[in-house]
């Protein structure tokens, strides 16, 4: 478990009913497992709240449902990031890293960019 995964364990677990920590943890650990693996789509993730929310006290699930949003939002942002650097990762590809100097580079006024 990562720290961000244990910080949510942990906000989740302060939520729960006692009694239905164990329950609560195999929602939680299948979650992470997927997470880990890059599959966990907010389709999964609120069918994770609607597993927990039976084991949840009364006035706590819309604290679950609200840290879910975020969860969501955050992670729609981490995949449009990885798409871009997945898109761009050959860009680049050989070429030196820029040191700083304008050596070996021209501006190219039609296309506004710069090219080696």
């Amino acid at each position: 478990m990562n720290p961000g995964q244990q910080k949510f364990n942990d906000f989740v677990m302060s939520l729960v009913v006692p009694g239905n920590e164990g329950a609560a943890q195999d929602v939680l650990a299948n979650s992470f497992g997927r997470q880990d693996h890059g599959s966990l789509s907010p389709d999964q993730i609120d069918a994770a709240v609607a597993r927990l929310t039976p084991l949840l006290k009364p006035e706590a699930v819309g604290d679950l449902r609200q840290a879910a949003g975020r969860l969501k939002e955050l992670g729609e942002q981490q995949r449009m990031d990885e798409r871009y650097e997945h898109e761009h990762a050959d860009h680049h590809h050989g070429e030196r890293p820029w040191d700083g100097s304008d050596e070996g580079w021209t501006l190219d006024p039609p296309a506004g960019g710069l090219v080696a």
